[in-house]
């Protein structure tokens, strides 16, 4: 199977792979498309740098990459910076003493609201179940 080489164009790469892919055994139509998802998946994403290493974000054992940030500030950027303890604050409002408690009263239908704090609540009930979960572990 061919791979890219380093800072070797799209062009140049499925080309040359289509004509070896051909020679393997495959379909035009199959070559390319084989081609082309070997290119993006072996370049970064400016393209032409040569073979990565991709890592699982899900995994958070594994080491981070360049360019990623840290493994654990994983779910900083999952809200707003603007909405940061909106939820919480809504929730004390409410008089719950906290906003899994609050999350969890949304999501049995006992309290009634908007469509934006019920998303703040599923987003609250499984952030708080993933953080349980890494707790455990």
């Amino acid at each position: 199977m061919p791979l890219p080489q380093a800072r070797e164009s799209r062009s140049h790469f499925v080309s040359r792979a289509i004509d070896q892919l051909i020679a393997e055994g495959l379909t035009q139509k199959a070559a390319v498309g084989k081609a082309e998802g070997m290119f993006s998946f072996y370049t970064a994403p400016g393209g032409g740098s040569g073979r990565k290493k991709r890592y699982r974000t899900g995994n958070r054992r594994n080491s981070v990459a360049k360019g990623f940030k840290s493994v654990t500030k994983w779910m900083q950027g999952a809200v707003h910076p603007s909405r940061v303890g909106q939820f919480t604050a809504k929730a004390k409002r409410a008089g719950y003493s906290t906003a899994l408690a609050y999350a969890n009263a949304i999501l049995a239908h006992r309290v009634k609201v908007d469509k934006l704090t019920f998303r703040q609540a599923l987003f609250a009930h499984n952030a708080g179940g993933a953080s349980k979960a890494r707790a455990r572990a």
